[in-house]
């Protein structure tokens, strides 16, 4: 059975009875529990279900989804994809690792699974709930407060956690990308906090699509002198290119 008529499936069995377990969906569609992880996960993402204790629920009215962010997790999903797997590649069994906010980061999750004794830490509710589909991984929510709308933590209490830890990889997203600058952001309240992850992590990757390129920011997040790695797609402009290769040890394109 294709991944498609198992999400139908799933959303018809969820239409009827508005809360399946894994053991439910595993015996309806005759599948493994990892399939069923990793469809709950994507299920997630595009936001047609829910995690609930024991399993997941139907969103009942798609409306509610908040429309700034719902409209970033629509745009450029492709290459979100292909970035998120690449930047999955990186992480090893046993590592601990920093997940912030945004929708390349989250797509990183199903590409997750499998790896044994993982730390994960995350600012973001969405990464935290995603993960929960996930075995072998634990996971650490960095504490904050909430952004309205966007679903992520931030301010002292997040930041004071961060500054105690050490990290191994901290995997960003970015608003926006100046190739012969760095790294900026659009809320600068979230601002602070990456710097503190930055200063806590043996390496940074910055994950982006191309279209991160051609776009503004207001504040400067991460300089490429604290960049080690940066993922983005083949969109990214010749030019660009050069520019961010220059001043950074690694760019992968995707």
């Amino acid at each position: 059975m294709i991944k498609e008529e198992r999400f139908a499936k799933i959303m018809e069995y969820l239409k009827h009875r508005h809360f399946a377990s894994n053991r439910e969906i595993m015996d309806y569609l005759g599948v493994s529990k990892a399939t069923v992880r990793r469809d709950f996960i994507e299920l997630q993402q595009q936001g047609r279900i829910a995690a609930a204790r024991g399993g997941v629920s139907l969103i009942m009215d798609d409306t509610t989804a908040v429309p700034s962010y719902k409209g970033k997790k629509n745009s450029h999903t492709t290459e979100k994809n292909d970035i998120a797997q690449a930047a999955a590649s990186l992480i090893t069994a046993g590592e601990t690792v920093f997940i912030s906010a945004g929708t390349t980061t989250r797509a990183m999750l199903p590409y997750l699974d499998g790896l044994s004794s993982l730390n994960l830490i995350t600012n973001d509710l969405l990464v935290a709930a995603d993960s929960t589909f996930i075995k072998n991984i634990d996971v650490t929510v960095t504490g904050g407060k909430l952004r309205k709308n966007y679903y992520t933590l931030r301010g002292y209490a997040a930041e004071d956690y961060v500054r105690k830890i050490k990290i191994d990889r901290a995997f960003i997203g970015m608003d926006a990308v100046d190739p012969t600058v760095g790294c900026y952001m659009d809320n600068d309240d979230e601002v602070p906090l990456i710097e503190r992850v930055i200063e806590s992590s043996h390496e940074t990757v910055i994950v982006c699509d191309s279209s991160k390129l051609s776009n503004k920011a207001f504040m400067l997040a991460a300089p490429f002198s604290l960049v080690h790695t940066l993922i983005t797609d083949r969109g990214i402009a010749p030019e660009a290119k050069q520019l961010i290769e220059e001043q950074i040890p690694r760019l992968i394109i995707v």
